[in-house]
């Protein structure tokens, strides 16, 4: 193999791949990069056996058809340090050179046929998506999977596709967040668990294929896994087996207490209204009488913080607390506009409804 590429290029695609090559494996070969010529192109890619990328490389001159399969974090560190605009890669038996106006880097590397190869697929029953509309369904979904490996099937968001429509749903039994969005030409599927990683960089690719995120990215589900694709890159998953809880069943019913808010004057309440709470308890207390809103912490080592709003509230007078990060977080992943924050009594799960087909529901924390 001989190619001239573009280092920048390179070096943002080898980025971009390292995140699914594992830092410790029973098997070496998957801390490895793949580098293929194929039809004038340059792939990379990487897998840990769950999750796998291929992506193409961008401004490549290739002379020499070949491959490589060396280690991922040799040639990120490489690439990431050298200055020039350009290097060239030349295969060496097993090795990799990487030659630039100054240096010459021979990195030894494996047989590129011990490299697992990545299924292959039939992209006419896949159904598109805006890939600005999916990096926002991931955005709004994923950091409410469960972290824990206790519940597997939490780890990862159920994927459910309905006529013309999919459904992205994770919780980690404490909240819930749902996203339903328009697709073109889908085939409909009850729900598939996507492992939270794969989720993670189905926004990645999504973002990282031009067009400002409005390119279309293909999504097929089979048996073996879901594969997305975009105009340059693979992506591929494992399932996660298991069972996903019956969501639907914990939408809040009798929320005759409404609060409506703009975003980010609830955000910057709940970031201030918290900075003085207990480490252990972590709540920051709501209290509504009459459209006013205290949000308040306390701890006992460290004294207590009190937050006043005047607000747009119906309903009861209430106090409930949440755990601030858990309100935060759904918070931030809207970004802006106004929300409905229903409630029904104090010990009730809550719900954040800024309406356009996204709920995120929360369950309050106890505040003795």
């Amino acid at each position: 193999m001989r190619v001239k590429a573009d280092r920048k290029g390179l070096r943002e695609a080898a980025s971009l791949v390292q995140g699914v090559v594992p830092s410790k494996t029973s098997r070496p070969i998957l801390q490895n990069f793949l580098l293929e010529t194929k039809e004038n192109h340059l792939l990379l890619q990487g897998t840990d056996m769950e999750v796998g990328i291929s992506t193409t490389v961008e401004k490549v001159e290739v002379e020499e058809e070949g491959k490589a399969v060396v280690p991922a974090s040799k040639i990120v560190d490489i690439l990431s340090k050298v200055l020039d605009e350009q290097v060239e890669l030349q295969t060496d038996e097993q090795a990799l050179r990487i030659l630039t106006s100054r240096g010459n880097f021979k990195v030894l590397g494996d047989k590129p046929d011990d490299f697992p190869a990545m299924e292959e697929c039939n992209w006419s029953e896949a159904f598109e998506i805006e890939g600005e509309t999916l990096a926002e369904m991931v955005r709004k979904t994923v950091f409410a999977a469960a972290t824990e490996r206790t519940r597997y099937a939490l780890n990862g968001i159920l994927l459910v596709v309905k006529e013309n429509k999919v459904e992205m749903v994770a919780t980690d039994g404490k909240r819930l967040a749902r996203i339903i969005r328009p697709v073109t030409a889908a085939k409909a599927h009850d729900g598939v668990i996507v492992p939270a990683k794969c989720i993670n960089y189905l926004e990645k690719i999504s973002l990282a294929a031009g067009e400002g995120g409005h390119a279309p990215v293909k999504i097929l589900i089979r048996e073996s896994g879901i594969f997305a694709s975009t105009s340059n890159s693979v992506l591929t998953s494992r399932l996660i087996e298991g069972h996903f809880p019956d969501y639907e069943a914990v939408f809040p019913k009798g929320t005759d207490k409404v609060l409506t808010i703009d975003v980010k004057d609830l955000q910057q309440a709940v970031i201030e209204g918290a900075l003085l709470g207990d480490r252990e308890s972590h709540a920051v207390r709501f209290s509504f009488k009459a459209n006013k809103l205290q949000l308040s912490s306390r701890s006992p080592d460290v004294g207590e913080a009190q937050i006043q709003l005047d607000v747009a509230y119906e309903g009861d007078e209430l106090d409930i607390a949440f755990n601030p990060d858990y309100l935060l977080d759904a918070l931030s992943a809207l970004g802006g506009g106004e929300l409905k924050f229903k409630f029904k009594d104090t010990s009730s799960a809550a719900l954040i409804d800024p309406g356009s087909n996204y709920i995120y529901i929360v369950m309050p924390v106890s505040i003795g």
